[in-house]
């Protein structure tokens, strides 16, 4: 980077900032009203992605929640030894109670605590993972999430089955723990793009060295081996997956359940510090990209279908019945990098993207057009995701969080959240209770706070996002 790139980007960011401190004076005054429930929480290490975990229990007027982030700190990872020099990098587990649609909850609490026996904060940490290298991305598998993919400054994917990974202490110069599989086939960083199909053991991952490769894990996810004493029962290991209170008997009776392909090695992986013991290699590679893949995101049935986008300004429909070439490249969309993509889990013609050029785009993929653009954002979009609950709902973020209706003609812009005072680096819905959300921020560089980072977990009012069946209830 030349001294002028430098000194403009550092302009940028300084611009970025003044936005999201003026977003956040001005939300400030209207955060106790705009909520059905806000549980903010500072961090002293910024947490880099948030996800929504299983469901674990649920009564009339509250849902308890798993919740997965990963933290990044300032501690140094070394591979040859598999252990960290200060602070490690953790994926943390931890449990929240949202109250229902129709219930709120006032009272808020501004911190998490990593301490296990601390049972009084909204999060309580059930499991701390030390993980190799910094975490850029996790995502869970929907069809269970505690089996979870990360993503980090590294040429591999690593794949964590979060049940069973040993819990690591909090504390410095750990051990880092050993994946259960790793995932390899890039041969350049692959930093962010990274998905699961919603049923299928499939993983697909992008980089730096412009392919999209694609693992099929089904042979390692096909059958579970249930130690009961000295009985073993075979049974789907998706009847296993599916309900937490399953996990919970296990405990209570001293049953295991492992993937049968995994069993034989588990236990000497994570005997040994060795990270390069087990590996799987890709099944199939896609080209078609001339610059690093940002974002990757599966058909939501097809198995064989998939989009990416790219630092090249192009969006690529893949399906690997036709090949290993893109089926359509769409481009002239936007004028900068294309930083994510999410494909409509309700309407499977419509996908959205958005770009440094601080714009979110809807695309029609029956014509590779745009057919409406929202340019509200003052910095570049880091995240997009459609609502799980209703086809014209989404959400974007960057310097804010933004929630979007298309019925809204004009006016889609129906919430602007601007709770965090840094740049939101990811956000998920919850597909449980419809209109909760998580999100997540850096706040290293903000005036406002002295912490690293927050993590915010809210459900707009239901005045406002206009839910007709609770509204009209109130």
């Amino acid at each position: 980077m030349s001294t002028q790139e430098f000194l403009e980007s550092m302009k940028k960011s300084h611009q970025r900032m003044d936005t999201i401190k003026k977003n956040f004076e001005s939300w400030r005054p209207l955060a106790g009203i705009a909520y059905d429930y806000f549980y903010p929480h500072s961090l002293k290490w910024s947490a880099s992605c948030c996800k929504w975990g299983n469901v674990i229990a649920e009564n009339e007027t509250m849902i308890r929640q798993e919740v997965i982030f990963g933290s990044r700190t300032d501690g140094s990872y070394n591979k040859t030894t598999n252990t960290w020099d200060g602070v490690c990098s953790l994926i943390v587990l931890g449990e929240v109670d949202i109250p229902k649609q129709g219930y709120k909850i006032p009272k808020r609490l501004d911190s998490i605590s990593s301490d296990l026996e601390e049972s009084k904060r909204r999060i309580s940490v059930s499991k701390v993972i030390s993980h190799p290298y910094e975490i850029n991305c996790l995502k869970p598998w929907p069809a269970n999430r505690k089996i979870v993919c990360s993503h980090t400054d590294s040429k591999d994917v690593y794949l964590w089955d979060l049940f069973y990974q040993e819990n690591t202490e909090y504390k410095e110069n750990v051990v880092a723990n050993t994946p259960d599989l790793i995932l390899k086939g890039h041969t350049d960083i692959a930093c962010y793009a990274l998905d699961w199909h919603k049923n299928k053991p499939l993983v697909a991952s992008g980089g730096r060295d412009k392919c999209v490769l694609l693992w099929d894990l089904e042979q390692y996810f096909g059958c579970n081996t249930i130690i009961h004493g000295d009985k073993q029962i075979q049974q789907t290991y998706m009847k296993h997956l599916e309900d937490s209170k399953d996990e919970e008997s296990c405990e209570e009776t001293n049953t295991r359940v492992v993937p049968k392909k995994l069993q034989s090695y588990l236990k000497d992986m994570r005997e040994s510090n060795n990270l390069s013991s087990e590996t799987v290699h890709a099944d199939i590679e896609l080209r078609g990209h001339t610059e690093n893949v940002e974002d990757i995101c599966f058909h939501p049935v097809s198995e064989t279908q998939l989009c990416s986008s790219s630092q090249d300004q192009t969006i690529m429909l893949w399906d690997t019945k036709s090949g290993c070439s893109p089926v359509m490249k769409i481009d002239e969309i936007h004028s900068d990098d294309i930083n994510c993509v999410d494909w409509n889990p309700h309407d499977h013609n419509l996908l959205l993207a958005g770009s440094s050029d601080h714009s979110v785009s809807l695309i029609d993929i029956r014509n590779g057009k745009c057919i409406n653009y929202f340019d509200q954002h003052k910095s570049e979009v880091s995240y997009v995701q459609w609502s799980p609950f209703k086809e014209n709902i989404f959400a974007s973020s960057g310097d804010s969080l933004m929630i979007w209706d298309l019925k809204r003609q004009g006016e889609e812009l129906m919430f602007h959240h601007c709770g965090h005072v840094g740049p939101i680096v990811d956000f998920d819905w919850n597909f449980e209770d419809e209109w909760s959300m998580m999100s997540t921020s850096e706040d290293s560089d903000s005036i406002v706070m002295h912490d690293e980072g927050s993590f915010q977990l809210y459900r707009p009012l239901d005045l406002i996002v206009g839910d007709n069946e609770y509204t009209e209830a109130e």
